[in-house]
This record gives C-alpha cells, sequence and structure tokens, in this order.
C-alpha cells in the first residue's frame, strides 16, 4: 500500500483508499465514507466499524444487512490484494 489513493474492484463495488486514512465504498449509486488508517504489523489496514452508518449525501442510512455485506466486500478486496485488513 502507499501513501496514494489505491482503488480495489469487486464484483458489483469499488472501494479506494484515501491515502494514509480512511476510504470510499461505493455499490451501484451509493457512497460511504469510513474511517479506518493504514497501520504497521499484523494488518494493513484498520476499518473503524462504528463509522458505517450512513450512505453518503442524503441516501440514508445503512441496514444491517447492508453493513454485514460492506464488511465482507472489504474483507474480501483488501484480501484478493495480498492485504490483511482488521475490523474495530
Amino acid at each position: 500500500m502507499t501513501d496514494g489513493n489505491e482503488e480495489m474492484v469487486g464484483d458489483g463495488f469499488r472501494i479506494n483508499v484515501l491515502g494514509r486514512s480512511g476510504l470510499t465504498y461505493t455499490r451501484g449509486s451509493r457512497t460511504a465514507t469510513i474511517d479506518g488508517e493504514m497501520l504497521v504489523g499484523s494488518f494493513d489496514f484498520v476499518v473503524y466499524t462504528g463509522s458505517i452508518r450512513d450512505w453518503d449525501g442524503s441516501a440514508g442510512p445503512i441496514t444491517d444487512e447492508e453493513k454485514k455485506q460492506i464488511l465482507a466486500d472489504i474483507e474480501a478486496a483488501f484480501r484478493s490484494s495480498g492485504l490483511a485488513v482488521d475490523f474495530e
């Protein structure tokens, strides 16, 4: 992982890692900005799950089912890129 933006694309979604902190998750026309940060050690990136609450703009709240899908997508994208992700 570098200090610049990194994009990962999966089945129906896109993740953009925003430098050393945070990421955006896009599925269809909705995007969520999620807090996180690059790490040194056992994991390459940590995602703060408590920040997954609302879709950006006026797209409304993220449901529990959507949150589970988002977390699964993030984990799969990082794993397929050879990166380890942790969730807090």
